[in-house]
């Protein structure tokens, strides 16, 4: 397709909010200027905005939540669709203990059996996702963008003596009460004596439920650079999540020089070359985690995983390229499945 002719996508999304989406749609329109998005932040004015790109463009991306009304309005008019999904609402709700409306969970159902493509984040996720609508064969991956790592973060060496870090809080599919209570046995066993700091807001008690561990910190929801100045003085991250569609939080502690250990369900492990020490394969086993985070306290595993990830593959330049050559074959009715 020539530049003349080239297909003109515009994405339809949040970019201004401090969220994993909205983060994940500035990645995109930074790095592709040709990208369409929604500028105005004026009710009228961004209304019409919307009205005359919807129009104008010749494939559509939804990012994140969306409402079926627009996407068959999208199809009514020739466009192609595609959803970029950062998460399954309807699995996430149901383990988060969330209550989201009906309404919205079968908003999302309509969505999904109704776009021409449905793009997950990951493909661990993909894999994952495909069981629930396994008649669908109309579903891809595409890596979210990361930041190329800068190798003097790497090498910072001043850190807090046995920390370890969480994110997410208390939401339950983060199983971070299993990582308390992992390093509440390594206290107990008075193999050493270990701080493990949790960061995010709280979604399910006004009170610190962390309290009831004598090792934890409880640091709340902080501006993401105070959260990177936070992870440059922690040996070790943790992300013990029962699904994860990508894990943006990951590459951030990676950048900072953490050690890592994550459980298989995440999708950022499809950039890592893992070994069996780095990763969670029950994230409900106490034990399991319990021994290789001390494993990993004694193995520092960050330089060895940061230089297995091809920073400049999974660039943000590089991924809003690839959005483009999957939206330029799924116009032109071609195999997009070999872009990856």
């Amino acid at each position: 397709m020539n530049k003349e002719n080239r297909n003109k996508i515009f994405l339809m999304g949040g970019i201004n909010r401090n969220t994993g989406p909205a983060n994940v749609n500035r990645n995109l329109i930074t790095a592709d200027r040709s990208i369409w998005y929604q500028k105005s932040r004026k009710r009228m004015v961004r209304f019409l905005e919307t009205a005359i790109k919807f129009l104008l463009s010749d494939t559509i991306v939804f990012s994140a939540y969306v409402r079926v009304f627009a996407v068959r309005l999208a199809k009514l008019l020739k466009k192609k669709t595609v959803y970029l999904m950062h998460g399954y609402i309807k699995y996430e709700n149901e383990i988060n203990q969330l209550n989201v409306s009906e309404e919205i969970l079968k908003e999302e159902d309509a969505v999904l059996r109704s776009v021409d493509l449905i793009l997950c984040v990951s493909e661990t996720h993909m894999k994952w996702f495909k069981q629930f609508y396994p008649q669908l064969s109309n579903i891809h991956f595409l890596h979210n963008g990361i930041d190329c790592m800068s190798p003097d973060l790497a090498s910072i060496s001043e850190r807090l003596p046995n920390t370890i870090a969480v994110a997410g809080a208390d939401r339950l599919i983060k199983n971070n009460d299993e990582v308390c209570k992992a390093v509440e046995k390594l206290q107990q066993t008075g193999k050493k004596k270990l701080t493990l700091y949790v960061f995010g807001k709280m979604n399910h008690n006004e009170s610190n439920l962390f309290e009831k561990y004598s090792c934890c910190i409880y640091r709340g929801l902080l501006s993401n650079e105070d959260f990177l100045e936070e992870l440059k003085k922690i040996q070790l991250f943790v992300v013990n999540s029962t699904i994860e569609s990508f894990g943006l939080v990951v590459g951030e502690a990676l950048s900072c020089g953490c050690s890592l250990l994550i459980s298989e369900n995440v999708g950022f492990c499809d950039l890592l070359d893992l070994t069996e020490a780095d990763v969670i394969h029950d994230v409900h086993d106490v034990n399991e985690i319990s021994e290789k985070m001390m494993y990993l306290l004694k193995n520092p595993n960050n330089r060895r995983l940061a230089a297995s990830v091809n920073w400049e593959h999974y660039s943000k330049k590089n991924v809003a390229l690839r959005l483009h050559q999957i939206c330029d074959k799924l116009l032109a009715g071609e195999d997009y499945s070999k872009i990856r």
